[in-house]
């Protein structure tokens, strides 16, 4: 039995994984509404960290930083108490704090994602509080005239994301992304290219790849040739991101027609190699048996399982013993917390 062959460009595909890497970035700024969702008490909050206004065209402000109103040490030393309990716990700072020859926070991507790392732990503590941690961590780490230097940045990207949360909603993505890149001019000026610009310019690749996916006047040359033209002006890290991502999709995607269509495992390997290659059809070959092996291990559970809540002699004490020693015989720790995940959602066979 044979199928027939994806395209090596499937556009159906690529149109999905293009809408998936767009909405990585877009949907953080639209839509989440970071100021007025994740942070209820506004005034609360405009009156503890006294947010700035939008930076001058010109760029940085030279002010001196707001009052800063450091909590006492034992208040930071309950609040890194509480971290140690957070969901961040056991990781480390995601981006990074650099300083320039004047000992100036340099303003840049990595900042951002060090921004970024401390408000994750939003909902699980006040804004203040994690002001206050920032703040104290800078400050430990790099004295503090740094700290202060950094505070006032974070100040201004809270102020940002408050700013970003009341562009209108109704604007299509692109006159949305035009928006906020000017927004992030008002509030951080010259510095702004150096937080934002990469993924600015991956945004904007990412809608004009879209709009030429979605244009039902163009061909399938006209299209393959501006979204070769897209791909060229991409940075070689992104391509390689972009192609991942499209093979992986596809392999699913012949994955799942494969099954559909039962085929055997000679037709497998060929339609495999013939997208992907040889060694590549071999590797995805080993997944089928492992997870074939894996369907077979939970098929003989389940009918082992069925047959003791059949089994009228037991009473229920001894009926949960053994259903208990069953599913710690048939299964390791770590697949043990998978079977309970498929039971909770219902993906177990009947009676799961």
């Amino acid at each position: 039995m044979t199928m027939q062959r994806l395209p090596r460009r499937a556009l159906p595909v690529l149109g999905a994984g293009v809408a998936v890497l767009v909405g990585v970035t877009l949907p953080f700024w639209r839509g989440a509404a970071p100021a007025t969702q994740a942070y209820p008490a506004e005034q609360h909050v405009r009156a503890a960290t006294a947010l700035p206004d939008p930076a001058p065209a010109s760029g940085r402000s030279d002010a001196p930083a707001p009052p800063s109103h450091e909590p006492r040490e034992d208040a930071i030393a309950a609040l890194r108490t509480r971290f140690a309990q957070s969901s961040l716990r056991g990781t480390t700072p995601d981006g990074a704090l650099a300083l320039d020859a004047a000992g100036r926070v340099v303003a840049n991507a990595e900042l951002r994602r060090l921004f970024e790392w401390y408000l994750a732990l939003t909902g699980e503590f006040e804004l203040t509080d994690i002001r206050s941690l920032f703040a104290a961590d800078q400050r430990d780490a790099h004295g503090a005239a740094a700290a202060a230097d950094a505070l006032a940045l974070f100040d201004r990207y809270i102020g940002l994301r408050e700013a970003a949360a009341r562009i209108d909603g109704s604007l299509d993505d692109l006159a949305y992304l035009d928006a906020l890149i000017a927004l992030r001019r008002q509030w951080f000026g010259a510095d702004a290219d150096a937080m934002f610009g990469a993924e600015e310019a991956a945004q904007a690749l990412s809608l004009e790849r879209l709009a030429v996916v979605g244009d039902p006047t163009l061909d399938a040359t006209e299209r393959n040739a501006l979204l070769a033209d897209i791909d060229a002006r991409q940075p070689p890290d992104e391509r390689d991101a972009r192609a991942r991502f499209t093979d992986a999709e596809l392999a699913g995607e012949q994955t799942r027609q494969l099954d559909a269509l039962a085929a055997d495992p000679a037709t497998r390997h060929a339609e495999r190699s013939a997208l992907f290659g040889d060694d590549a059809a071999t590797r995805l070959a080993a997944l089928d048996a492992d997870r074939a092996a894996w369907q077979r291990r939970i098929d003989d559970y389940v009918r082992s399982r069925d047959a003791l809540r059949s089994d009228t002699s037991l009473d229920p004490a001894s009926r949960a013993t053994r259903l208990a020693t069953l599913r710690e015989r048939s299964f390791a720790d770590h697949e043990r917390r998978r079977i309970d995940a498929l039971d909770a959602i219902g993906a177990l066979p009947p009676g799961g």
